[in-house]
């Protein structure tokens, strides 16, 4: 596979987020979500547990990804970036919903996907960060103060 390449979501890929339809497995789903339409898979690669390039072949050939066809990968160099952009070089949203995917599968476990799947959601820090003190609140609910802060520390926030 030619790690220049830019992978995007099919439809296919967007149904497995959203709904799980597929069932796919924690390293599989882990490389779909990392999926951005803007990183080339050589970027991507570090983010994805196990084989990175097999996994990523293998959404692809299932359908769940698709080469982009925007912008040539190749072309990333930006003069300046813009504000926000600066502030996501050290907030990594996509390291951080993973980080908190995890922490709810190990405090919860299948009770906690549908709070999962809300974090997998979040497109932005703000949504993230609200969406993470919803779940702690709801943690706090389930599991107690102690659990609570257990899945907070894991978040990174």
């Amino acid at each position: 596979m030619d790690t220049a390449l830019v992978f995007v979501k099919t439809e296919k890929g967007h149904e497995e987020i959203d709904r799980r339809t597929y069932h796919l497995n924690f390293k599989h789903r882990t490389a779909l979500i990392v999926v951005d339409g803007v990183s080339n898979a050589e970027l991507l690669l570090p983010k994805i547990p196990g084989d990175g390039v097999s996994l990523l072949e293998e959404l692809w050939r299932d359908g769940f990804i698709a080469p982009s066809t925007g912008e040539p990968a190749n072309v990333v160099s930006k003069a300046s970036p813009p504000a926000a952009e600066t502030e996501s070089a050290t907030f990594d949203l996509e390291a951080m919903k993973r980080s908190a995917v995890k922490a709810i599968e190990a405090i919860l476990g299948p009770n906690g996907e549908s709070l999962a799947i809300a974090i997998e959601r979040a497109k932005t820090r703000a949504d993230f960060v609200a969406q993470a003190e919803k779940t702690r609140e709801i943690v706090r609910a389930m599991g107690g103060q102690r659990r609570a802060d257990e899945f907070w520390s894991k978040t990174g926030l």
